[in-house]
């Protein structure tokens, strides 16, 4: 019988589709290759019978089996990230010392997106166009996916339709929509470590605003762990899910 018993962080999917069970030549077994358990995982061979005793070479039985780093407070990638070690135990009728063997720790890896927003001019009066440049990129070690930026232009700013577009952008798609006006919207399917997209939209300062106000834009940003919609995935939703970021740009009204 081998038992992995998975850390915290991991759950058992299956065997391997493309690396099915393989028994040397002449090794049978009375069970089977096909596992009970997902967080302890069991494999009863039952009685193995070698019929190749008297060969030099060793005798296997290889199980690829796949697990999936799971969606848990315990599980992060910032520093110090999280690190999964796990072993599996082989015992047989009349052993009373199980064989133990240990795999190389899994090191958990996330994506780290940051959202940079700046405003030109940054002070300006009634009346005037205000440009907006947002900057959003993957500072983390591994790709992020199906990111989705969003802005809602405030009262005191009037959105010029049309304008919003990616300036930049090394993704596989992207996309802008501001048929919702005054909230902006954009979608990038993916950022590669260090990538990064720029968009930038024009607005014009309202008439309503007052000398020394200051007008506040924020934008957000959110994205995903795995590509397309999974189930173990972390997202920007809140909570663990914690794949959002933020930022402001402020935009002074002059004093006359």
């Amino acid at each position: 019988t081998v038992v992995d018993t998975l850390p915290a962080g991991l759950q058992y999917v299956d065997l391997d589709p493309a690396n099915p069970p393989v028994l040397s030549a002449g090794v049978s077994i009375s069970g089977s290759t096909t596992p009970t358990g997902t967080s302890t995982v069991t494999w009863d061979f039952g009685t193995i019978t070698n019929a190749n005793r008297d060969n030099a070479v060793v005798d296997t039985i290889t199980i690829h089996y796949r697990a999936v780093v799971l969606n848990v407070a315990g599980n992060q990638g910032e520093a110090p990230a999280t690190t999964l070690a796990n072993s599996a135990s082989y015992t047989w009728t009349g052993n009373t010392t199980p064989i133990i063997d240990t795999a190389d720790a899994i090191t958990v890896i996330e994506p780290v997106v940051t959202t940079a927003k700046s405003a030109s001019p940054s002070a300006t009066d009634a009346g005037n166009d205000v440009l907006f440049t947002v900057t959003i990129q993957n500072t983390g070690t591994v790709d992020a996916y199906d990111l989705s930026w969003s802005d809602n232009v405030p009262a005191a700013l009037t959105y010029e339709t049309g304008s919003l577009a990616f300036t930049s952008c090394p993704a596989t798609t992207e996309s802008v929509d501001d048929s919702g006006d005054p909230l902006l919207m954009a979608s990038i399917s993916n950022l590669a470590p260090g990538a990064s997209c720029e968009l930038t939209f024009n607005t014009t300062v309202h008439y309503s605003v007052a000398p020394g106000d200051t007008v506040t834009n924020t934008a957000a940003t959110r994205w995903t762990s795995i590509s397309g919609a999974n189930a173990n995935e972390r997202t920007g939703a809140g909570g663990i899910n914690d794949y959002s970021s933020f930022d402001s740009a402020d935009v002074g009204i002059n004093d006359i």
